[in-house]
């Protein structure tokens, strides 16, 4: 049974069990997402994917290209980091991949993305990219480039992209960001600025989401020891330390919503261990990115108090 197409009471459950003792689902190919309850209610499956050196190399290899097709179809809204694609035509590939067929009710498949420019200092740029499942969501805004109005802090400056659900409440911002491992503390520090700064430039947007590889774990970055304007109450980290996101085991990669749409929240999130999920050797996972996705499930439909 897919990672789309368990019961709901399931879900349930393996939320409450999840919550009690790990926090994160390390192994994330048995649990349901897409799910309605009695209301009609559904959710939006989000997720966070540094898919290392990706590029036309990365596609052209028929394995590696099958790997990440069936990866991102398991979730709705997808930020990708570390793109090399300047010409868009891997993105091209990946995308045309994704909506070669129908899914497990008939229904064709409609991915589409928006690829941001090359980003970053001479000699190391990069790219962002948002896809996303257009059956079931739509940007609600231009997609910008953060500008840095207070000084160059990011190595790669955030990429920004509010969706909405075709049958859903609201919208929410995206801030899709790759922090450069050797000055962690201060990017992410600022990013509750940028979140700030957000607030003026989108005129009346609280919903906001930041996610990305944010290295935010050893030997880069301590969670437990060093304090963050990211850790007020402004806000909530909907995946923690024990979300090990990398092939070796580091928690790298994180979704961090903003408070006021915590509420959205299902609870679910995790891992996706592509090693796992296809049994896939360290050479096979390796050759995909040396991250997994991690993702968290939001209600598309402000949940009943």
């Amino acid at each position: 049974m897919g990672f789309k197409n368990r019961a709901y009471l399931g879900l349930f459950l393996l939320i409450l069990l999840v919550s009690a003792f790990s926090g994160c689902l390390n192994q994330s190919g048995n649990e349901s997402s897409d799910l309605k309850d009695d209301t009609g209610e559904g959710v939006v499956v989000v997720a966070t994917y540094y898919i290392e050196d990706f590029n036309d190399a990365k596609v052209s290899d028929s394995e590696t290209l099958s790997i990440l097709v069936k990866t991102i179809r398991n979730f709705d809204i997808i930020a990708v980091q570390g793109i090399g694609d300047p010409n868009g035509t891997a993105m091209e590939t990946l995308v045309k991949e994704l909506n070669n067929g129908t899914d497990e009710s008939g229904n064709a498949y409609f991915y589409q993305y928006n690829l941001s420019g090359q980003i970053g200092p001479s000699g190391d740029k990069e790219q962002y990219a948002f896809i996303y499942n257009r059956n079931l969501v739509y940007p609600a805004s231009i997609p910008r480039v953060y500008s840095e109005p207070n000084g160059d802090v990011f190595k790669w400056e955030p990429y920004m992209l509010a969706f909405r659900a075709h049958n859903g409440t609201g919208d929410i911002l995206f801030i899709n960001t790759h922090v450069n491992e050797n000055n962690a503390a201060d990017e992410i520090d600022q990013l509750a600025a940028l979140v700030d700064y957000v607030k003026t430039i989108y005129a009346g947007q609280m919903n906001m989401t930041v996610l990305g590889n944010l290295y935010a774990d050893e030997p880069y970055y301590n969670n437990q020891s060093t304090d963050s304007p990211l850790k007020s109450d402004e806000y909530v980290w909907a995946t923690t330390d024990r979300c090990r996101s990398t092939l070796d085991g580091k928690a790298y990669d994180k979704i961090i919503v903003t408070e006021e749409i915590s509420h959205f929240l299902i609870g679910s999130k995790g891992v996706f261990n592509i090693t796992k999920e296809y049994n896939l050797t360290q050479e096979q996972a390796e050759a995909v990115s040396s991250h997994y996705p991690v993702y968290a499930e939001y209600w598309r439909y402000a949940p009943r108090t």
